[in-house]
């Protein structure tokens, strides 16, 4: 086909068959949802608890529920629950939280070969926690109280491959949540398994 045998109509039919190979294979905006789970540790000092208390288990299971969209590869938005799991104190006490995230998650893809891909993602944003303590001794910083504050994180996720039409991924990686009972912050560390639509 050349352009003077079929004009500029036959190039613009030519190019509008191109654009549509190519937006069938790249799809500019992908929702997901999916499931983590891990460890968070509850970075608390000596008067978490109180000045007759010591923290005796500062870490817990963690899981985390989660719902984003991907746009042009690059940038996303997430929306998480997240539930921290329980602490305990030596002689008494005992905290457990939970929240709500929502992050930008900025993705850097390493590799991208057909279904399959590699990506580095950053996250950040905000998050509304819950905290709940009981059986404190006096004198504790802890209370049953809620409030907002910032996260960010960073990992790594694999998507490897499809099924029906879908594709299936795993992702490790840490996100930090700041000042949880307004002075506690949390590290979880967590494995996900991501459904791509």
């Amino acid at each position: 086909m050349t352009l003077r045998r079929y004009g500029i109509p036959g190039a613009l039919a030519a190019l509008l068959v191109t654009a549509g190979t190519a937006s069938a294979q790249f799809h500019p905006i992908e929702p997901y949802v999916g499931f983590g789970a891990g460890q968070s540790r509850f970075d608390t000092d000596g008067g978490t608890f109180g000045p007759l208390a010591r923290t005796d288990d500062d870490k817990d299971f963690a899981w985390r529920l989660f719902t984003g969209t991907r746009m042009w590869s690059f940038v996303g938005i997430e929306l998480g629950y997240i539930d921290f799991g329980e602490i305990t104190a030596n002689p008494t006490g005992k905290a457990d939280a939970k929240g709500i995230d929502l992050v930008a998650v900025g993705f850097l893809p390493l590799f991208a070969q057909g279904i399959h891909g590699f990506d580095v993602f950053v996250k950040a944003g905000a998050y509304w926690w819950d905290g709940s303590a009981r059986n404190l001794l006096p004198g504790a910083d802890l209370d049953d109280d809620d409030g907002f504050d910032w996260t960010a994180g960073l990992g790594l996720q694999y998507t490897f491959g499809g099924i029906g039409a879908g594709r299936l991924g795993v992702r490790a990686e840490w996100q930090r949540y700041n000042d949880i009972f307004d002075s506690v912050d949390n590290d979880v560390w967590m494995g996900s398994v991501v459904w791509q639509f």
